[in-house]
């Protein structure tokens, strides 16, 4: 992988100008040329490069050499590894115009992609595709790859079956030590530690009402509803979310009861009813414990109503029920001893969060802004290297941010910050990060400052001509000097003033705020003066700056000088970004000096339409950890914003005179009763019906035993209803199940149950009922770890499972008299446990999902969406009509594609992170081409929104308004964009049929330099009209400037799909098609047979080629493993020789 990724990095040697001022002596020794070492030096050989020309030129007749199959073709090993030879790559360079805009390091970087292909054949001899729907794809061969076949078998010695036990067993032991000092550092040292104690205080007062005896006789037999209550809605959140949790949870426990209460007064009002209990409350359970489950994981806003509702149902149509038969009606008393108890624990949260510390919801939001503007300014220590951790956690607040400010309006706050004002907020700072992720923070604006001035600083090209013997060019470092000088103090000093505004704004918000623990009393909060010092350094940046413009020894062309446009791209966003802090600090302290800004209450703000898909933070974490309903709702947002973005086909219409567009498919009327129908069929074709067919599946196979005459007795005395509760916590449309959680669910099961008999069987010692004294201590001792894992860690729900085992074991004890210690834990964790293993192994087996194959569709689903990204900005913003400019519309929506495409690499990563809890038997599942894959797709997102910027300045699709000139370069531009988009929807789709990418694609870089040479004959034929053509409200010399960053991104572009396209092969493999040599004339038919080593055929087909014989050796990755699959290739040849 490091061989790739050193592949695409760029030359150091620096593109410089030819001055015809400084020569040197015709005699000068090439020895003494040989000696420089210097990195500003570039040599240009004449008669070697008319060589090579020379014998390109010839070489396109001639047959080529006979190609042997390198001996890596056939590893065992199908990964795209090893570097390329660069001694079989031709290594031409063209000699660069430097007075073209070619002339600039991104052409440097498009040549040593070059370098990796042998243009041999790059000559077209003229030819060009001009049919419409058509383009001219280049196909090279790549160097050969360098394998290494003794790895292989390394790493078979060193794995067996996929383990390496003993490495296995130490990364598990490591992990739980790393868990240990995680939950003393977070409860001791962290505000989470308060969080823990309101959840436990709120459990163990519901614990302790019932173990007094007076508070059990009026809770009733099933007492402990008030500690699962306690622990469904705990007290460890914040204030709104309290509320709101309190309100669903008794609304959804009414609605339960009253459905409930229905279907038993049905089950026992007539005599034929009252025989068929079972099959009457079976009846009303399976359809309303469908609807349940569609609606919990449909609309989230209801999630904690939908539980609530469930266990209400679940308790009353499987507790107790065959009273039924014997009495002729049902107990009545079940609904008060469900009700009362879950009222009773709710009641309890409540009060604990509003009175022991409470969290009004600002901390959350506190923090968002904090960290956002602790990234911005981290991010403003320049110059410094490009750190990718400093650009990721850029990224991710982005992200966090904007959910921080979601949640604030999806509940009920009490506040000094307005939640539009929060929003307000969010906007500036998001576009605070995006100005400074544009800074290029490797820069020579303040060189003079760390650095002396070397004795011979002069860049110069040598040319070696034999003839003219040897010219040196001149200097240009007397323009970067100008430069330097006249900006970088003015620079620091803006630079001083940002990084002061950010962090007074930042401590004037945690004030008003209240979160004394994010500032400190002694900061300077004065927001005035830091924007005075900040406008003062902007009036003297800009005041620099003019003195720039008209600057006599500045050149009147920047696209020769490519380290002085670098400097002025460095200087225009650290301006935009100035800006952006100023708004920032201005509505800081409008803020600040508004006298309504005070505490109050804020209802719920958020839009009705969104809210019913959104829960606050705790309840998704505690529903189930990190999971994919955040990754799959950016996409479904995705789809909509990309809708919005295709362009309709056009399909002329033969009926229609004035031929219109016709919309073919979608010409059908969206407002007909037909397709309203077929809307809500395919909607209920999605994963939510799933989910409640699965659920429906463990629910009435679990609840069977109830209905049964056989069993109704041994059903009612161990409790075994418990199982059916267990499995509806534990079920989870967006977890699939796997071996790794259900070890660790079942070992948190039996260690709960284990205490809590433990537990029983200590405490009744003394007498036939166990002291309630030492069962609270118990519970004191395990609950406070066992909650900690379920509210605070990344494994909520085995957490979970331990806290209901403890608390069902030790309460029901307690509850029940007559019964042994060991009786009682082995029967209600033998419950708990079947619930909890039907509910993994069916999420595991039908309809599953796996995080490592949605992480592979995903990658392909992202790459789509830049192709259409890329398209958009091609088509609105580059080559586009005469009179068309981009509307703020387009801009609008261009920044809200980007922002949902950030989301998406960042989600993306997160199940990434997902794909650590599967354990695989083959082995672990490298997520390293996964993850570099994501990161190459976030550079081809910030050089698309490069290209986008940079066009606003200046009027790509016209070079000076020529319409000749812009019709030449028509093709050559078509075949540029059409290469990438034919890599990208190529890799898109390898990745989501699993299929090998095939060993050839349309080089990109061979695209692109034909446009540059087109360009180039263009450039020489209209020579009059070279210069670059400002946008009407923008300068020239940002014209000009963002012309040279216009053609570095689109070149960047280039490298990171061939990025891509390495990085993809090594997930996929990659289909090998190899000529060895040309045998004359003749047709050679080759049988291949291909099949994995389990024995799976996957191919089973042949091939012909005329006058060409070719071996095909196909390898295939598996998409769950980097390692890929061993594939063996059979191949039987008839050769038919002829004449």
């Amino acid at each position: 992988m490091a061989s790739s990724a050193s592949a695409l990095e760029p030359p150091r040697g620096r593109q410089l100008e030819r001055h015809p001022a400084i020569t040197t002596d015709s005699d000068a020794s090439d020895s003494s040329l040989q000696r420089i070492k210097s990195r500003h030096v570039q040599l240009f050989d004449e008669n070697a490069v008319r060589e090579r020309q020379q014998w390109a030129s010839t070489a396109a007749t001639k047959r080529p050499k006979q190609m042997v199959r390198s001996p890596s073709a056939y590893s065992a090993r199908s990964g795209y590894s090893g570097r390329y030879s660069r001694a079989q790559s031709s290594g031409a360079r063209t000699p660069i115009d430097p007075h073209s805009p070619r002339a600039s390091v991104s052409t440097f970087h498009l040549q040593h992609l070059l370098e990796n292909l042998q243009m041999d054949q790059y000559d077209t001899f003229g030819l060009e595709e001009l049919r419409d729907g058509f383009f001219d794809a280049s196909f090279y061969r790549s160097t050969a790859q360098q394998g290494n076949d003794n790895k292989d078998e390394d790493d078979e010695d060193d794995f067996s079956f996929g383990f390496h036990l003993k490495k296995m067993l130490t990364e598990v032991i490591h992990e739980q030590i790393q868990d240990i000092k995680f939950f003393f550092t977070t409860t001791f040292q962290t505000r989470d530690g308060i969080l823990l104690m309101k959840a436990f205080l709120g459990y163990f007062i519901a614990y302790v009402l019932c173990l007094i005896p007076k508070t059990h006789d009026f809770l009733g037999r099933y007492s402990y509803w008030i500690t699962i209550a306690a622990l469904f809605n705990h007290a460890g959140r914040t204030v709104g979310s309290q509320i709101d949790g309190t309100i669903t949870c008794i609304v959804g426990g009414a609605l339960g009861l009253g459905l409930g209460s229905l279907a038993l007064e049905v089950a026992s009002t007539a005599t034929l009813s009252r025989n068929a209990y079972g099959g009457v409350l079976a009846g009303f359970l399976i359809p309303l414990i469908a609807v349940f489950s569609w609606i919990r994981c449909s609309l989230l806003r209801f999630y904690q109503a939908m539980i609530t509702a469930g266990l209400a149902l679940i308790y009353l149509c499987l507790v107790e029920t065959d009273v039924i038969a014997r009495r002729g009606q049902w107990d009545h008393s079940n609904v008060r001893e469900f009700a009362v108890p879950w009222l009773v624990g709710l009641g309890i949260c409540l009060l604990v969060n509003v009175c022991v510390f409470p969290d009004t919801g600002s901390r959350a939001i506190a923090n968002a802004l904090n960290n956002a503007m602790k990234s911005a300014s981290e991010a403003l220590e320049l110059p410094r290297s490009y750190s990718l951790e400093i650009h990721s956690n850029m990224s991710k607040q982005l992200v966090t941010l904007s959910d921080a400010v979601r949640d604030m309006r999806n509940e009920i706050i009490y506040s000094s910050l307005h939640p539009e004002d929060a929003e307000e907020l969010r906007n500036i700072l998001q576009e605070i990060i995006r100005c400074i992720m544009g800074i290029k923070p490797e820069t020579d604006l303040f060189f003079n400052e760390e650095h002396e001035k070397p004795e011979d600083p002069h860049d110069v090209i040598i040319n070696m001509e034999h003839a003219d013997g040897l010219s040196i060019a001149s200097s240009y470092e007397e323009p970067l000097d100008i430069v330097r000088e006249t900006m970088a103090g003015p620079a620091r000093s803006l630079i001083t003033a940002m990084k002061n505004v950010l962090h007074c704004s930042n401590t004037e918000l945690m004030r008003l705020l209240d979160v004394r623990d994010l500032y400190s009393r002694f900061d300077s909060i004065d927001v005035g003066g830091a924007l005075l010092q900040l406008k003062s350094a902007m009036e003297e940046f800009d005041a620099a700056d003019l003195t720039l413009i008209d600057h006599e020894a500045l050149p009147t062309s920047y696209s020769t000088h490519p380290d002085l446009v670098s400097l002025f791209l460095f200087i225009h966003p650290l301006r935009q970004a100035a800006g952006s802090i100023d708004s920032l600090g201005e509505k800081v302290l409008s803020i600040s000096q508004d006298p309504a800004t005070k505490k109050r209450i804020f209802p719920p703000s958020y839009p009705l339409k969104k809210a019913v898909y959104r829960i606050n933070p705790q309840v998704r974490h505690d529903r189930g950890g990190v999971s994919a309903g955040y990754y799959f709702r950016i996409k479904g947002e995705l789809d909509e914003i990309m809708g919005k973005i295709h362009s309709r086909a056009y399909i002329p219409d033969a009926l229609d005179p004035d031929d219109k567009i016709s919309l073919g498919m979608g010409a059908t009327s969206k407002t007909t009763f037909r397709y309203k129908v077929w809307k809500v069929l395919h909607r209920l074709q999605g994963f939510e019906t799933r989910f409640a067919v699965k659920v429906l599946l463990v629910v009435v196979t679990l609840s069977s035993p109830a209905w049964v005459g056989e069993s109704r007795d041994w059903w009612t005395k161990h409790e075994t209803w418990w199982a059916v509760v267990a499995a509806w916590f534990m079920m989870h449309p967006r977890v699939g199940g796997n071996a790794q959680d259900l070890i660790t669910r079942t070992i948190a099961t039996a260690l709960g149950a284990v205490f809590g008999g433990v537990a029983w069987a200590a405490g009744s010692k003394a007498g036939d009922v166990a002291s309630p004294y030492i069962l609270a201590a118990f519970a004191a001792v395990v609950m406070v770890p066992a909650i900690f894992r379920f509210m605070l860690s990344s494994h909520p729900r085995s957490g979970l499972m331990a806290c209901l085992s403890f608390t069902i074991v030790s309460l029901g004890g307690y509850n029940t008299s007559g019964r042994s210690a060991t009786e009682i834990a082995w029967s209600r964790a033998a419950a708990l446990v079947t619930g909890c293993v039907a509910a993994v192994v069916v999420n595991w087996i039908v309809w599953p999902f796996v995080a490592r194959h949605e992480l592979r569709k995903s990658l392909s689903y992202m790459l789509l969406n830049l192709g259409i990204a890329y398209r958009g900005v091609v088509a609105r913003y580059i080559y586009h009509d005469r009179d068309y400019h981009p509307t703020p519309e387009d801009i609008a929506l261009s920044q809200i594609t980007e922002a949902k495409l950030r989301e998406h690499c960042f989600r993306m990563r997160e199940l990434c992170e997902m794909t650590r809890h599967e354990i695989r038997p083959r082995g672990p599942f490298d997520t390293t081409p996964y993850l570099a894959a994501i990161n190459a797709c976030e550079r081809f997102l910030e050089h698309i929104i490069e290209v986008r910027q940079a066009s606003l300045y200046f009027q790509p699709f016209l070079y000076r308004g020529s319409e000749d000139a812009t019709r030449k370069m028509l093709f050559a531009r078509r075949d540029a964009v059409a290469s990438i988009l034919m890599n990208l929807y190529v890799l898109a789709g390898a990745l989501r049929s699993k299929r090998p990418v095939p060993r050839y694609l349309p080089s990109c870089a061979a695209a692109r330099k034909r446009l540059l040479d087109k360009m180039k004959e263009v450039e020489e034929e209209f020579e009059d009209e070279r210069e670059v053509v400002a946008r009407p409200e923008k300068a020239r010399r940002w014209a000009d400037v963002y012309h040279y960053a216009y053609a570095a991104a689109l070149t960047d572009i280039v490298a990171q799909v061939e990025m891509l396209e390495r990085l993809i092969k090594t997930v996929t493999g990659e289909m090998k098609l190899d000529a060895p040599d040309w045998r004359g004339r003749g047709v050679y038919t080759i049988t291949v047979g291909i099949e994995e080593r389990n024995g799976d055929s996957y191919t089973d087909g042949g091939y012909q080629e005329e006058e060409r014989c070719g071996d095909i050796f196909t390898s295939r990755g598996d998409e769950e493993s980097n390692e890929g699959a061993t594939l063996r290739g059979e191949i039987e040849s008839e050769f038919c020789m002829g004449e």
